[in-house]
């Protein structure tokens, strides 16, 4: 798992718990109270998944109400970041387009060739009239943090549509595959 992920998680938790959540976190999961997560390495996808469990059970919410937090603070943290990649899609659909290419920017620099497949293969889009189909594997299976974003996407650029989740990992389907309907194109860019 690219240290994106922790690294968001772990800014998202200073932000909502202050400094001593973070530290207990880190500590309930067995790393040092100090760990940073560098955005472009790779980490472990159990040590993801055990930080995934901790907070959601130290802030007393479910993962879904989890990844809601985290998309909103992902995209704010993202926009100020990587705002090329905003300037770049006028809709939501464009950045939705482009969203495996830039998932796989941040693999690109890991060293392991498994790991880098791992990332280049996670995606695949294909387009059903003006509906996207996006096939997800995670092996972590955070779809329901692919469903948030996407949702977030929507909002962000203030275009009317729907995420709906067809299949999931979780009920033993190969992959999760998501239908994003636009229902009507308003051409507001997300840097207005």
């Amino acid at each position: 798992m690219i240290g994106l992920i922790q690294h968001t998680l772990l800014v998202l938790l200073e932000k909502e718990g202050g400094t001593p959540l973070k530290r207990r976190i880190l500590t309930d999961c067995g790393l040092d109270p100090e760990t940073y997560f560098p955005i472009h390495q790779d980490f472990p996808d159990t040590q993801c998944s055990a930080l995934i469990t901790a907070t959601a059970m130290n802030m007393g919410i479910d993962e879904r109400t989890l990844w809601g937090l985290y998309a909103d603070h992902f995209l704010a943290e993202a926009r100020e970041i990587f705002p090329r990649f905003f300037e770049l899609a006028p809709s939501a659909r464009d950045f939705l387009l482009r969203q495996p290419t830039i998932h796989c920017a941040f693999g690109a620099g890991l060293r392991d060739p498994e790991a880098r497949e791992q990332v280049r293969d996670k995606f695949q889009i294909t387009e059903d009239g003006g509906d996207l189909i996006v096939r997800y594997r995670s092996h972590l299976q955070l779809c329901q943090l692919y469903g948030a974003l996407a949702e977030r996407v929507l909002r962000l650029y203030a275009e009317p549509g729907s995420v709906e989740e067809l299949q999931c990992r979780h009920q033993g389907h190969d992959a999760c595959t998501f239908r994003i309907s636009f229902h009507k194109d308003t051409g507001k860019a997300a840097t207005q």
